[in-house]
């Protein structure tokens, strides 16, 4: 993925201090691209990216990264966290981390899309995150073959206390999980082996998941809107927005530049 971020009318809506009754894609547009800082290693590749609520700024994943970037609305670097050395192939003790989310309270959690790990840990910038320093859990009973098999990208789901998470390609699918950290355990992953998708991954009518994104985290929607999802796909160029059901209720194509 290349290294940009694109913010849509979608987190502006978030922050609107009224409550929305609905989302409407259709009524948003994209309102700026920027590029992260040229030779950001700690998100290189970037790859995921959530929105703290409680400061206003994204943090960023890269799947070839080194740490945990934290970057301000147009791209600029704030601070970051480093990933402790290790032995996986990018040289960290974590490997190929793909999605992110927040979680409040200065939590996050990211997952391992190759080795099928959901960790969560305190973000503090200027320090290095260690295994022991995370609480982690496998969400999967095997590692995915080579490529975009794993799970690339997850939100914290507000609703059920737990997390939606989200396969691309191959294998797509949308998943609702709740994750015990201090048991190890989940709900709907690690037993059975085969997790049961929230609904037909066809029904969003993409060609891939890219990232997706639990409403009820902005806390600014009402009713039922609170429960949808926002899904973006790399491949189409499009974030749709559906209910648990899989119904699309709006979406939104993100336009190229000129040239």
């Amino acid at each position: 993925m290349t290294r940009n971020i694109i913010i849509a009318a979608a987190l502006a809506a978030s922050l609107c201090p009224i409550a929305l009754a609905q989302v409407n894609l259709a009524n948003y547009q994209r309102v700026g691209r920027y590029n992260l800082p040229s030779g950001l290693e700690q998100a290189r590749e970037a790859s995921g990216v959530t929105w703290n609520r409680d400061t206003n700024t994204l943090f960023i994943v890269g799947d070839g990264g080194r740490g945990i970037a934290q970057v301000g609305l147009t791209g600029n670097l704030i601070d970051s966290m480093a990933l402790a050395t290790g032995t996986s192939p990018q040289g960290t003790a974590f490997y190929d981390p793909e999605g992110i989310a927040y979680l409040g309270n200065g939590q996050f959690a990211f997952v391992e899309e190759r080795s099928s790990i959901v960790s969560r840990f305190t973000y503090a910038a200027g320090t290095t995150l260690s295994r022991s320093g995370a609480q982690s859990v496998v969400i999967a009973t095997t590692s995915p073959s080579p490529g975009n098999a794993g799970y690339e990208g997850m939100s914290y789901d507000p609703t059920t206390g737990g997390f939606i998470f989200i396969k691309e390609i191959a294998s797509r699918g949308i998943f609702s999980t709740v994750v015990d950290f201090n048991a190890g355990t989940t709900s709907n992953f690690y037993k059975p082996a085969s997790p049961t998708n929230l609904f037909n991954p066809s029904f969003a009518g993409l060609t891939d998941f890219a990232d997706v994104y639990a409403v009820a985290n902005s806390n600014f929607f009402s009713g039922s809107t609170a429960n949808n999802l926002l899904i973006i796909s790399q491949e189409d160029g499009r974030i749709v927005e559906v209910d648990r059901a899989g119904n699309i209720i709006s979406q939104l194509l993100i336009t190229g530049d000129p040239f």
